[in-house]
Order: structure tokens, then C-alpha cells, then sequence
């Protein structure tokens, strides 16, 4: 733990010191983006406001907030941070951290306080966050805290110890050894275990007749009470694996649900579709009522989110949700390899009424595999004061970076492949798909948030992938490449140094794509250029910062309010009066217009269309030959007999040859069987030694003439 700790403060610094901002908001930035790919939190917006405890009053302390509610289940999530500067890791008490939550705590209890709103400056940034959330209070009911430090935390908080607006409020505690976890891609959640006896209660169940040895199927009814009682319990943990989290809900069948429980709660049944749900495991028993359902680990409602949040809705107003019924069909998985995939094409069958409906989580579709094999095995020139060249990892599985470290047992092989592969050149699937649309000008899918983002990159690329799987090739790699430089490049100038004060990601991506707008016609940007440079360039750079500030002052300064939250003008603007696909972006639309100088990159960056062609079809060619020649050198080292290699390999006892070159060299001799070239290196260092020990009067009959 404590070279992780080392590691992951050291890099807080760095990022601290080349953007201009503190070490709180970095790190910040860091655990709330691993949260995000977790889904754990939907967004994170940063803000640090706090208030010091005066007297008998309680502090207020709050570091950043969960963007909209409405697209939360109405859920307000606020996060709290704890950062130490310590060189070694501290550990924070009971005490501490309770205090901590009851910061945040009073600060949602502030929130209301119309005096408490009033003696704030109106001008600061702490009265735009009160106000903003302060509009959205009719709306919120549930609560959430986050509590994020990079201490060791001993203890566990339940959610009843701390309040807000006299509501429990769910308590999420990230602390070092957990985030961590997050980094190696390990689960940090303990299991949600449901159990029904211990309430002297179980759930009638008709056990689905059929044979499979990867899934079981269930069908019950539910009671409005225990899908309230549940949901109180365990929150938005309940709905991880659905799609319509991330995708956003309907406020118009929230009413119609609503309107049902209230005026004909017997007939919910009848008119509701019910949900969908999985399990990694039940215990059924047979009872005086039948089989039943007694105990449930993990369960997820992969559809029906809507219907569950609006019965807790309902029973936290006081309507009586006695009498309202609910069907599910519980799929318990049998398959722990499959549980994520079978969950995933489950929850996408099940909310095909949905747009995004082929969208899903998993990371196993041939695209992914394919960009992952690329980067395993395309090189880059070297950078800084390296002389070997470097690849870039993707990261299609999260955590799978640190877990192929990890299993280098050898000093040695760890340090090769932290040279191979430098931690500052790995990137996710939620990065590249950010990059991709980024370029593609579709900044406002961007802003959704990277989950969001990424299920409909998801859905389109494996449309394109079935249509024409071929051109995902080392090519398409190089311009991922390229892209994710750009991206880096702007996001180095939009920061605070630079009067970047908010909406880093925002800013960035509306960049990259009013970039991406504004090219020539016939002419694409030189990605092949910046891929072969591994970097931009400073007078581009700088090109790219006064083209920045534009477009942040756009940003920052929108012509209409949504849901007073600065960041949800970057999205498209809802509009219930009309269809979804005609919401209107009025924030790309002015982007768009903005005058932008491109002179720098016009007169360095541009290639044209015809030319790019060309150049494509050049590499194609050279690698055509490339892939010939080693063709012909496979045939080659086929032809020469058993005898040729220990004739060679005694012949160069005479020649200058490395240690490594003589072993290679006693391994041939096991050619075809027992050896064979492990890679182009291998193979050219043969004919290499080959051609050295010919100009020395070499020869043998054992060899092919023109070897």
C-alpha cells in the first residue's frame, strides 16, 4: 500500500503543479472519474465550499455534487473530501469522519434556507451552487454523501447515523485502500444480501421449467412495501446494472405511475409492465404457502428502475403503497464468468423501448479485443530521454494495466514493461470513446458524462464494426493515438493557470470538435503527424489556448438556464414539447459560430484528403512488402538442414558476437520442433549473423543458396 500511495500522491503533484490548481481538486477529479466508471456516481461536479464550526453550530463542508438529480432517480449526491499532504498514510477515526459527514450533511440542510442563501455573496460561486440546488429541491428525495480521502478509514458508518432534511442519508466512504481497489479494477461494494426470513417473510416464487446451465428463471409478485423497504435500504445500488441510470428517465411516466398509486393502487398490477431483475443467488424453501424466495444475493433491477423509485416516492410521502402489486422475473445467474455479460444483454433486451437500446456495459465485443491486440504490439517513437520505443495500453477491462504489472514476478520484467508501456500512456474505453466523439463534433453526447457517452459510442461503433470490420486496423489505432494527444494537448492549456476555472472536460471536448468543425474543405488534420511526434507541438499549444478561452466563454456564461446547473447547457436542452431529437444544443450551435484563428495548425497540421490517400496507400504497400519479405525468410530458415546451424554456430566462435546472439543461435538447432523465432527481432538478428559470418568466408551446403 504504501507504493501505491507513494505513486498516486506523487502523480496528484505533478498534475497540481502543471494545471495550476490544488491538490484537493486533482485528486478530487481522479476518484470521482474511477466512481464514474464504476458507476457509482453518475457525474461529479467539483466545488469546494466550507464553512468552519462556530460555537455550537455545526460547519458546513461540501467538495462537489452529483450533477442533475432528476437524472439520479432524484437522488442528490454531494461529496465530501478529506486530503492529507502526509508522506505516510494517516488513518481517520470514527470521530473525524462523523464530523466530516455532518458537514455535508448541513450543508444540504442549508440548502433550504433562504437567510442562509442570502448572506452570500451573490457573485460567488457559493451562492451559484446554493441556488442551483436550491431549484431543485421539490424534486430530490433521496440523499447521498460521498465521502472521499486518501486516509485509511477503520470503522463503517451505517446510513441511519447521519441525517439531512430529517431524511437517512446513504453513505458512500472512498477511502485509500478502496480506491486502490478502483485502480486494480476490483469490486469495493460489499454484496446486497436480502433476507426475508430474518423478516419473517419470503416471496412466493413459480420456478420458469426449462434447462440451462448458465441462468434459472423465477417468476413472482411483489409488494409495494417491500420494493420501498428495499430501495430505502440500498438506493441506486439496487439499479447499477440498468441502462436507463445512465441514459436518463421520464418525468412523464414517473407522473403516470404516480397518478396510478395514488388513485387505483389495486389496479398497479393490471396496468404496470412490472420489472426485470437478476440475482447471483436465491434460497428457496418450501413453505405452508408454497415455494418460496427466502433470501436474495445481489439483486439488480435491470428494468423497472422507474417503477421502484416511484413506490419509494410514493411511501415517502405518506401514500399508502399497501395494495400496489408488482410482477418480476428474477434470472438468477449461474455463470460467474458470464454474470456480467448475460446481465448486460438482459438489461439491454429489457429496455429496448429506449433509444440506446443495444448499448451495454460489456467490454468483451470484438472492436474492444481488437484495439487491445494493436496496442500490445504497435510502437511509438521514444520520448523524453528513453531510447526504446513506447506503446500505448488500452485498457479494455478496467485494472487490467496494474494485474499484467502485478504478474511480472521478475524486477526486471517490471521494469521493461513500465518502459514498454508508461503508466501515463494507458487509456480506457470511456477515454476513447471521448476522444472519438470529441472529433466527430458531438461534444454535447461528451458532456453526458463518460457512461453515458460511452454506451452510444458503444452502440454505433459495433455497428460500424458488423459492417466493415476491416478498417479497425493499425491505421484506425494511429488516429485513436493522434485524437487522444489532441485531447491531452487542450486539456494541458484548460486550466486555472490559464483562467480555466470550471468545466475542464466541457471545455476541452467543445474544443476538439469546434477544431474538428472548423477544417478546410478537403483537407483532414495530420494525425499520422502528431502520432510520429508523440506530441504537439508549443505554438500550436498556444493556437489552441486563445481558442479555449472562447469557447469557455461560451460555456461559462449560458443563454439558457437548465435546471440552473452550469454544465447541463453543454447537453442538449430538454424540451417535453417536443420529440428528443429535435432538443435543441444551443450551446454547440454559438460554439460553432465562434470566429476561431486556425492559422498555426492551417499552415502545419493540414493535409489534404488526396494526399492522405497516397500516403495510406505507400504505408499499405511497405507493409505489403514487409509482411513478403517475412514471408520469404520463413521459407528460408525452413530450408536450411539440422547440421547448418551447428556449422553456423561454430564458425562464430571466430566473430565479435553478443552472449545473447550465441544463444539464439545454440537455440536454432532445435529448428522446426523444439524452436522457432519468437519475433521480426529474432528473425532479422539470425540473417544478420548470417550475412556477418559470409563476409568472413563462411559457407555451408546445408543452407539454401540465396539465404
Amino acid at each position: 500500500m504504501s507504493d501505491f500511495y507513494k505513486d498516486f500522491k506523487e502523480n496528484i503533484d505533478r498534475e497540481s503543479l502543471s494545471r495550476g490548481t490544488s491538490q484537493r481538486e486533482v485528486f478530487f477529479t481522479q476518484v470521482t472519474d474511477l466512481l464514474k466508471e464504476e458507476g457509482l456516481c453518475i457525474d461529479a461536479i467539483n466545488c469546494h465550499f466550507e464553512r468552519p464550526t462556530s460555537g455550537a453550530k455545526m460547519g458546513i463542508q461540501i467538495d462537489g455534487y452529483g450533477g442533475n438529480p432528476s437524472e439520479a432517480q432524484n437522488l442528490l449526491t454531494i461529496f465530501v473530501v478529506d486530503y492529507s499532504f502526509s508522506e505516510e498514510i494517516e488513518i481517520i477515526n470514527k470521530d473525524e469522519l462523523i464530523r466530516s459527514l455532518k458537514k455535508g450533511a448541513n450543508f444540504i440542510n442549508q440548502i433550504e434556507s433562504s437567510l442562509f442563501i442570502n448572506s452570500l455573496e451573490e457573485t460567488s460561486e457559493e451562492f451559484q451552487i446554493f441556488n442551483r440546488l436550491n431549484k431543485q429541491l421539490d424534486s430530490i428525495n433521496s440523499y447521498e454523501i460521498i465521502f472521499i480521502t486518501n486516509k485509511s478509514e477503520r470503522t463503517r458508518i451505517k446510513e441511519h447515523d447521519i441525517k439531512a432534511r430529517n431524511e437517512n442519508c446513504r453513505i458512500l466512504v472512498i477511502d485509500i485502500n478502496q480506491i486502490e481497489k478502483l485502480k486494480n479494477g476490483q469490486n469495493i461494494q460489499e454484496d446486497i444480501i436480502i433476507d426475508l426470513e430474518k423478516e419473517k417473510m419470503s416471496i412466493p416464487a413459480l420456478t420458469a421449467d426449462f434447462d440451462s446451465k448458465d441462468y434459472r428463471s423465477y417468476l413472482t409478485v411483489l409488494s409495494g412495501e417491500f420494493l420501498a423497504k428495499i430501495y430505502e435500504e440500498y438506493g441506486h445500488r439496487l439499479l447499477e446494472k440498468n441502462v436507463r441510470v445512465f441514459l436518463g428517465t421520464s418525468r412523464k411516466i414517473n407522473a403516470g405511475i404516480q397518478k396510478t398509486i395514488l388513485n387505483e393502487s389495486e389496479m398497479f398490477f393490471a396496468y404496470n409492465n412490472g420489472i426485470t431483475a437478476t440475482a447471483e443467488d436465491v434460497i428457496i424453501k418450501d413453505t405452508k404457502f408454497g415455494r418460496a424466495i427466502t433470501s436474495i444475493k445481489n439483486l439488480q433491477i435491470v428494468n423497472g428502475g422507474q417503477t421502484t423509485s416511484s413506490i419509494y416516492y410514493a411511501h415517502r410521502k405518506n401514500i399508502d403503497v399497501s395494495k400496489v402489486k408488482v410482477q418480476m422475473k428474477l434470472s438468477v445467474i449461474n455463470n460467474d464468468e458470464k454474470i456480467e455479460e448475460i446481465t448486460a444483454e438482459i438489461s439491454r433486451c429489457a429496455n429496448t423501448q429506449n433509444k440506446v437500446d443495444s448499448a451495454d456495459f460489456s467490454s468483451n465485443h470484438k472492436f474492444h479485443t481488437t484495439i487491445q491486440r494493436i496496442s500490445r504490439l504497435r510502437s511509438y517513437k521514444p520520448q523524453g530521454q528513453s531510447f526504446t520505443n513506447t506503446k500505448w495500453f488500452y485498457e479494455r477491462t478496467r485494472g487490467s494495466y496494474n494485474d499484467t504489472r502485478i504478474k511480472l514476478s521478475d524486477r526486471q520484467e517490471r521494469k521493461s514493461f513500465d518502459s514498454e508501456f508508461p503508466k501515463k500512456q494507458m487509456f480506457v474505453k470511456t477515454d476513447l470513446a471521448t476522444y472519438v466523439h470529441s472529433w466527430d463534433q458531438k461534444p454535447f453526447i461528451v458532456s453526458l458524462g463518460p457512461q453515458k457517452n460511452f454506451l452510444i459510442f458503444n452502440d454505433q461503433i459495433k455497428k460500424e464494426f458488423q459492417e466493415s470490420p476491416n478498417q479497425f486496423d493499425d491505421y484506425y489505432f494511429d488516429l485513436i493515438i493522434g485524437k487522444k494527444i489532441l485531447y491531452d494537448g487542450i486539456y494541458s492549456v484548460a486550466n486555472k493557470k490559464n483562467n480555466i476555472n470550471s468545466s475542464y472536460r466541457q471545455v476541452v471536448t467543445y474544443t476538439m470538435a469546434k477544431l474538428s468543425y472548423d477544417l478546410p474543405k478537403g483537407y483532414e488534420l495530420n494525425f499520422q503527424k502528431i502520432t510520429e511526434a508523440q506530441s504537439l507541438d508549443e505554438i500550436f499549444k498556444f493556437e489552441l489556448l486563445n481558442n479555449v478561452l472562447l469557447v469557455y466563454e461560451i460555456i461559462k456564461d449560458p443563454i439558457i438556464s437548465v435546471s440552473g446547473i452550469e454544465t447541463e447547457y453543454t447537453k442538449k436542452v430538454p424540451n417535453e414539447k417536443i420529440p428528443k431529437d429535435e432538443w435543441k444544443n444551443y450551446c454547440w450551435e454559438r460554439v460553432k459560430e465562434l470566429n476561431c484563428s486556425w492559422e498555426y495548425m492551417k499552415n502545419n497540421y493540414l493535409i489534404s484528403k488526396n494526399d492522405q490517400i497516397n500516403l495510406n496507400a505507400k504505408k499499405q504497400a511497405r507493409q505489403d512488402k514487409k509482411v513478403d519479405d517475412y514471408s520469404e525468410k520463413v521459407t528460408k530458415i525452413n530450408q536450411v538442414k539440422p547440421k547448418g546451424w551447428q556449422e553456423l554456430l561454430d564458425f562464430s566462435e571466430n566473430l565479435s558476437l553478443l552472449n545473447t546472439d550465441i544463444n539464439l543461435l545454440k537455440k536454432c538447432r532445435g529448428i522446426p520442433k523444439r524452436f522457432w523465432p519468437a519475433n521480426k527481432k529474432q528473425m532479422d538478428t539470425i540473417f544478420f549473423i548470417f550475412e556477418l559470418a559470409s563476409k568472413e568466408g563462411f559457407s555451408s551446403d546445408n543452407f539454401p543458396k540465396d539465404f
